[in-house]
């Protein structure tokens, strides 16, 4: 027996040691497929949409004034017939009519920064902006700071630039230039109303990521729509995390924001990704081993209690 369970131990041993040469720790993680993404993220809000979450939640975001995820949670509560607590209710309510209103519409359409919510950005504000007045007006800002010697804006001047360009060739692409511009155009808003990050802008800046970023603009807008796709963008710290974010995206649909405003980023991330083979080969032979030699250790023990 003792023989039979050294063998066992080596064989072990060996196929632990031939794992750890294939170094399974370099990329331990690997991208889950649409579909378990999908479930796994219908499972989570499953388990977490609860009353006391959604309202704990809602407590959070009205004392932060994220009137963002205060709409978001309230679609999130509407859409799965959670209850919410009357007076949670009211307040968040109140919170969105008072920022939402005409004036805060007019106000959203002079200045993005003051817009309270994705969806009002998207009604006030982007209209004029998708027009060839707002790329005007954009690289007029800019001219008008160059001229003064102040601060300019290049990303914004560029973005301007692109979005343009783009206009200039909708009726000689037959359109195929539109989806170029209504990217643009988001980039853009989204910068002046702070809601990209400065890894992401820092990303923008740099000509061989702008595809990248470009494409995965375009996979939110898809999946979520323009509004939703502005509320997601401006969770993404830098190119990686925007194509995390639009890969979940685009797995879970219009379940993509209210699960960032309840889940938090961290652990919508995580739901992207699973163990690989190699790492979790890893684990079960080091658990093995320890049990192994605790087993030895354990028969060690007994025989000298015998002895």
């Amino acid at each position: 027996m003792r023989l039979a369970a050294s063998l066992w131990f080596a064989a072990t041993l060996a196929a632990t040691w031939a794992v750890l040469r294939a170094d399974p720790l370099a990329a331990p993680f690997a991208d889950r497929t649409a579909e378990r993404i999908a479930a796994a993220t219908a499972a989570a809000l499953a388990r977490t949409a609860t009353p006391e979450a959604l309202a704990a939640r809602l407590d959070a975001a009205l004392a932060a004034g994220d009137l963002a995820d205060v709409e978001a949670l309230l679609a999130l509560a509407g859409r799965r017939g959670v209850p919410v607590p009357p007076a949670t209710g009211e307040a968040a309510r109140a919170a969105l009519a008072a920022r939402t209103g005409p004036l805060a519409c007019a106000r959203c359409a002079a200045s993005p920064a003051s817009c309270a919510t994705p969806g009002q950005l998207l009604a006030c504000n982007l209209p004029f902006e998708l027009t060839p007045l707002g790329d005007a007006a954009a690289l007029a800002r800019g001219g008008a700071a160059m001229a003064a010697g102040g601060d300019v804006d290049r990303l914004e001047m560029g973005l301007a630039a692109v979005g343009a360009g783009a206009s200039l060739a909708i009726v000689a692409s037959g359109g195929a230039s539109v989806p170029v511009k209504a990217g643009a155009t988001l980039l853009r808003v989204a910068r002046r109303a702070g809601a990209l990050a400065p890894g992401l802008a820092a990303d923008l800046a740099r000509g061989g990521r702008r595809g990248r970023v470009a494409a995965d603009l375009s996979t939110l807008r898809a999946a979520a729509g323009p509004a939703d796709a502005l509320a997601i963008l401006r969770r993404a710290d830098d190119a990686a995390e925007l194509s995390r974010l639009a890969r979940f995206a685009a797995a879970t649909g219009p379940d993509a924001r209210p699960a960032l405003a309840l889940l938090g980023k961290a652990r919508v991330l995580r739901l992207t990704v699973r163990l690989a083979d190699a790492a979790m080969a890893l684990i079960a032979l080091v658990a093995a081993l320890a049990a192994q030699l605790g087993q030895m250790a354990g028969a060690a023990l007994v025989r000298r209690a015998a002895g």
